[in-house]
């Protein structure tokens, strides 16, 4: 959606007249908000239902997920319901199941933390996604995170959730889920990175051996003429 003009005072008051269920909504939001609205405010909420399509009762589950996640202001709940709309999430059904979604992403960022002995913070949307990915989707344990992670400080000195998602990634594609088949795995990777050093070494003696017979036999022919 691009974005629309926000009413002025003089149309949300006539809405808020003409609409009772506008006026609930508005109520609704101070309530949940725990304070009074500002015009301002009144005015997005009023964009938000109006133009973006979002239904009163849609609006007011948005409201009470920014306040459990601490990001009770109007500019976080005017993009979360941009992008709502962009995802036609219109109904009462639709918003429960994204909120269900949400939860759970915020969930396996806790997991992670709790895994790698991180102090709790807000993650980035990127850090997120990964977190959701490894604990939802793949299914890794705390213990195969924390696997990760010794192994990404160890490469990189230094929390990196791209770098531990490429290690999981990788596991997760290979079928490894414990942290002995991690292990095995690094046993077969030092296997097969000496026998292709030594088989080198091999193919470098063999032709250098070649060099030394060829030359003897240019010698030897020289010297005949």
């Amino acid at each position: 959606l691009s974005r629309p003009q926000k009413p002025d005072s003089r149309f949300v008051a006539k809405r808020i007249g003409e609409s009772t269920e506008i006026s609930c909504l508005m109520q609704s939001a101070q309530q949940i908000l725990g304070r009074l609205i500002s015009g301002g405010e009144s005015a997005t909420l009023l964009m938000i239902h109006d133009d973006f399509g979002l239904p009163c009762d849609v609006i007011v589950m948005l409201l009470q997920y920014a306040v459990s996640v601490g990001k009770a202001n109007m500019r976080y709940i005017e993009k979360t319901a941009m992008n709502w709309a962009d995802e036609e999430i219109i109904t009462h059904e639709k918003a429960e199941e994204k909120l269900q979604r949400l939860t759970e992403r915020r969930q396996s960022w806790r997991v992670v933390e709790q895994a790698v002995g991180m102090p709790h913070r807000a993650p980035s949307s990127r850090e997120e996604a990964f977190a959701d990915a490894w604990v939802t989707q793949w299914a890794f344990s705390p213990d195969m995170i924390r696997e990760a992670y010794d192994r990404n400080v160890d490469a990189t000195g230094k929390f990196s959730a791209s770098y531990m998602n490429r290690i999981l990634e990788r596991w997760h594609k290979n079928g490894i889920s414990t942290p002995k088949q991690a292990a095995d795995e690094d046993a077969e990777r030092v296997a097969h990175r000496s026998a292709k050093i030594a088989d080198a070494k091999a193919e470098k003696e063999k032709k250098l051996t070649f060099d030394i017979d060829e030359y003897e036999r240019t010698s030897i022919n020289d010297t005949k003429e």
